[in-house]
Order: structure tokens, then C-alpha cells, then sequence
């Protein structure tokens, strides 16, 4: 039954898929049109009601939503600034919306699932200069194939979520205002975690730590990098928290480890005051973060503000 259902939802994409390409490039919808304007290689930064319709088509029609985004991505070349605004609304529209996310990770364009889609965008910046932004570009991407190819946990605790049940609505409204995020419901899940399952979890964890971290310090100053700077930060410093809660947890229970279990929680312990102080150094200062909003011209200030506090 399942793979029956896997089969026809193939079928179906394939086909909106073959709709499209016959009307015009990356479709003649409204929703392939609103991706298309708003992704436009330029430097101006996102615009709020742009990004606010994509969200809401992420929520309401996601296949369509993810169809066009798979169309789009192979339309932008080598377009920096187009493609910087790809990943920042990726990002945006994956804590908006996990449900997105599984159903952009399951469509297909030419048969082509999207993942690799994404190795070929990374595969097309490979050579490209810093002063293109291509080792930013290829770090962020990175980041991102880490966050949507994550088990669903990690979309919802990393994006500030409740309590078991609980999606990730409250961190989008956390990530929209710029306050950071909250992460007292995630801390608590974490703790009530067995430590086996623990265990197994940390390294995926530590590896989007790392990944965040690695993509928000090879970012320079921009209109187009300042969204991505707040929404880096606020995931890192979310992440950071679990992290925190979880080896707490470890600590707790480190009588019911065995000595293979013991080693492995050893390498985390030493390793993690190095990822607190990479952290807390990635925070920017009051002076920083003015500069920063200089340099985009005061544009998308709320999110550049986003990763602050918890460093």
C-alpha cells in the first residue's frame, strides 16, 4: 500500500512537472511566478510580502510549492544573488513549515530527485570565488542539505518547538520577530529522552552545530547575507541549548553507561567547551551588529538580530 502510494504521488509530480515545463520555464502558476520575482538576480534584499505569500504556499500546497522550487534551482546558473535568496527562503520556508521540507526531499523534476538537485548546485559554485560569495553559498547549502535531510526531531526542536506533539509554529514566530528562539520546550524533551537514544542522536546534532557555525563565519556583510546571519545564529544557539541539556542528561545518568558508551561521551564532553567558546565568539556586539545593519542599508535588520542572546 505504501509503495503504491509512493508510486502514484511520483506519477503525479512527474506530471505536473511535464505541465509545467510545457507553459513556461518553472511553470505558469502563481506560485512559480512568486518564486520566480522574488528570487530575481539582484541585490535588492527579500521582500516581506514575497516571502510571506511563499510561506503561506508552503503551508497550503506544498507539491506545488516544491515542484516549483526544483524547476527554479536549475534555472539560476551560477546567479549568486538569486541563489543566496533560494537558500535564505529554503531556510525560512523549512521552520515555517516541515511539512515542506519531506515533500520538497520527495519530488522529482526529469526524474531527478532533489537532492540532487542540490549536489549539482553545489557542484555549479565549486570554483567560485569568495568575492562571489561562493565559499558562503557552498557552506550554507551544506548547512541545509544537513538541516532537511535531519530525522524530523531535529526540524522541530532546532526550530524552537513545544512540547511532545507540538510543531514548529513558535519558533517561526521567534525567528520573524528577530528574538531568538525559545527553547525551554525542547531543553525539557531532551531531558525526558532515554540515554541510548541520546547517545545516538548528539552527532547529528553536533554535525548541524558545526555546519551552522561553518556557513555564519564564512559570511560577509550584505543585503543579502544579513537574513541568513539571524536565522544561522538563532539555529546554532538552539541547537547549542539542546546540546547543553542533553549532555546534562548524559551526566545524570552516567552510571548506566557501559565503556564503549563512557568513551564516546568522553570525546563529546571534551570537545563541546571548544564548540561554546566557536558560539559565544560568532555573537555579535552591539558595534558589530550596527555594522552589519549599515551594510545592508538597513535592510532586514529584525532577522539579522535574531542569533543574539543566549552566547
Amino acid at each position: 500500500c505504501a509503495r503504491e502510494s509512493a508510486a502514484v504521488g511520483a506519477s503525479a509530480m512527474s506530471f505536473l512537472g511535464k505541465i509545467a515545463r510545457k507553459t513556461t520555464p518553472g511553470g505558469n502558476s502563481s506560485v512559480a511566478s512568486a518564486l520566480r520575482a522574488a528570487t530575481a538576480n539582484s541585490p535588492a534584499p527579500l521582500q516581506p510580502q514575497e516571502l510571506l505569500y511563499l510561506m503561506g504556499a508552503a503551508a497550503r500546497e506544498p507539491p506545488a510549492l516544491a515542484l516549483a522550487w526544483a524547476v527554479r534551482i536549475g534555472e539560476l546558473g551560477r546567479q549568486a544573488d538569486a541563489v543566496l535568496k533560494m537558500l535564505t527562503i529554503l531556510h525560512r520556508l523549512q521552520l515555517h513549515s516541515p511539512a515542506f521540507a519531506a515533500t520538497l526531499l520527495s519530488s522529482t523534476v526529469d526524474r531527478q530527485p532533489f537532492v540532487a538537485r542540490l549536489a549539482e548546485l553545489a557542484t555549479r559554485f565549486a570554483s567560485v570565488s569568495a568575492a562571489a560569495r561562493g565559499p558562503f553559498i557552498r557552506a550554507y547549502l551544506a548547512y541545509l542539505q544537513l538541516r532537511i535531510e535531519a530525522p524530523p526531531w531535529i526540524h522541530d526542536l532546532a526550530a524552537g518547538g513545544g512540547e511532545e506533539g507540538g510543531g514548529g509554529g513558535g519558533g517561526e514566530a521567534d525567528a520573524i520577530a528577530g528574538s531568538g528562539s525559545s527553547v525551554g520546550g525542547p531543553l525539557s524533551r531532551q531531558r525526558r529522552m532515554a540515554l541510548g537514544a541520546l547517545l545516538e542522536q548528539l552527532p547529528s546534532w553536533e554535525a548541524l552545530l558545526d555546519a551552522a557555525l561553518n556557513a555564519f563565519e564564512l559570511a560577509s556583510p550584505s543585503p543579502l547575507t544579513i537574513e541568513p546571519l539571524g536565522l544561522l545564529l538563532r539555529d546554532a544557539n538552539a541547537v547549542f541549548g539542546v546540546m547543553n541539556d542533553a549532555m546534562l542528561n548524559t551526566l545524570e545518568s552516567h552510571l548506566e553507561l557501559d565503556h564503549v558508551g563512557a568513551l564516546e561521551l568522553l570525546s563529546l564532553w571534551t570537545a563541546f567547551p571548544r564548540k561554546a567558546r566557536r558560539l559565544m565568539n560568532s555573537q555579535p556586539d552591539a558595534a558589530a551588529l550596527e555594522a552589519l545593519v549599515g551594510a545592508a542599508g538597513g535592510a532586514g535588520a529584525g532577522g539579522g538580530g535574531g542569533g543574539g542572546g543566549r552566547g
